[in-house]
């Protein structure tokens, strides 16, 4: 048996307009018509805001985190 362990360290950017939205569908239990669908690629504006988002650990073992903006 290999005991491998997969490291990950990622640090995601979330458009701030993408968590509010989910979280008003979330509270609100409604969407909004012509919304497009949450596969489609979600471009950054040139004035959007983001939340950066850390994942660390491995696989069974993970933690997930609000982190500060790349320098």
């Amino acid at each position: 048996k290999i005991s491998e362990k997969m490291d990950m360290n990622y640090l995601i950017g979330v458009p701030w307009k993408m968590v509010t939205q989910a979280a008003g569908k979330k509270l609100f239990k409604r969407s909004k018509v012509g919304e497009s669908s949450p596969e489609e690629i979600q471009y950054r504006g040139e004035n959007s805001k983001l939340v950066f988002v850390r994942i660390s650990g491995d696989m069974e073992n993970y933690t997930i985190n609000l982190a500060k903006k790349p320098k």
